[in-house]
């Protein structure tokens, strides 16, 4: 959903005669919407390992273990 705010950053910025100027995002608020793009990315690929058929314990506790290396 983010990714989808980001391809229509375009049109939002655009929309300034009918949305209200104090209503929209400024380059600070962008920055934000990247930086949380880039941090689920993290969690989502970290998910996806974690739902592999072939998971082993040992597998999951050295991911479990490296999520502070994720935030």
């Amino acid at each position: 959903m983010v990714d989808i705010v980001l391809e229509l950053k375009g049109f939002i910025n655009d929309m300034d005669e009918i949305i209200e100027k104090n209503l929209q995002p400024m380059m600070p608020q962008w920055k934000q919407v990247l930086e949380l793009r880039d941090l689920l990315k993290k969690v989502f690929e970290f998910t996806k390992k974690l739902q592999a058929e072939d998971l082993n314990p040992g597998y999951f506790y050295r991911k479990w273990c490296g999520l502070h290396d994720i935030f």
